[in-house]
């Protein structure tokens, strides 16, 4: 019976990277299936799931706190112009998910509304946005946004992150949200806690005329 050889200690198309990742454990933030080396006849490298390996294959957005840090803060009315930038980048009227500027600039003088956003420290640039209203012991969460070159970076997490430390601090005890039925972001508020409390049918209208159901999700704090 022949002597299986290992599979490549190295990339196949850069040796210099050197042995490749053998454990199979996601790193932080990174989007890909990580790379599993198996023995084979004729030295042939099989990926796990058939996805890139995170040692050959960095995320162009990963984010780094040394090189993409990010300053989260209150935001007020004169913020408009870049909460707006990243709600048209992020949303569009695809699925009638954004909201106008008449809109916004309606709901931040209320009480319990509060806006924080999500900026780059060194380029002053917003990366993303998060809106809330909190009524006695409950907060929703009324919109959150990260500008599409920054998706997959941890952007999204840090508003979340920063939404239930400002509800704890305001003595709520549960929140809630609504989001479209098949948005992808549904992945990172199920991860957080939260879960599928109703739904809206038919409830976001997008500019072709198509309209979608919304979900309803909750999480007791």
């Amino acid at each position: 019976m022949p002597v299986r050889r290992p599979a490549f200690k190295s990339s196949p198309t850069n040796p210099s990277l050197g042995e490749i990742q053998t454990v199979p454990e996601r790193i932080k933030d990174m989007p890909y299936a990580p790379a599993i080396r198996v023995e084979s006849p004729g030295d042939l490298l099989f990926i796990s799931g058939a996805t890139p390996s995170p040692l050959y294959h960095k995320h162009p957005h990963e984010l780094h706190e040394h090189d993409h840090p990010v300053r989260i803060e209150q935001g007020c009315s004169s913020d408009l112009n870049a909460v707006m930038s990243v709600m048209d980048s992020a949303f569009g009227d695809r699925f009638g998910e954004a909201w106008t500027r008449s809109q916004l600039s309606g709901i931040l003088p209320m009480a319990g509304v509060s806006l924080t956003i999500a900026w780059n420290r060194d380029s002053g640039e917003a990366l993303g946005f998060s809106l809330s209203r909190t009524v006695a012991d409950e907060s929703e969460l009324l919109l959150i946004a990260v500008h599409p070159d920054h998706h997959r970076c941890g952007v999204g997490r840090k508003l979340l992150s920063s939404f239930f430390d400002c509800a704890r601090a305001d003595g709520v005890s549960r929140v809630h949200l609504e989001v479209r039925d098949g948005n992808p972001a549904i992945t990172m508020y199920r991860a957080a806690g939260f879960a599928p409390v109703g739904r809206r049918r038919n409830y976001y209208l997008a500019a072709d005329g198509r309209r979608f159901d919304a979900i309803t999700l909750a999480l007791q704090l």
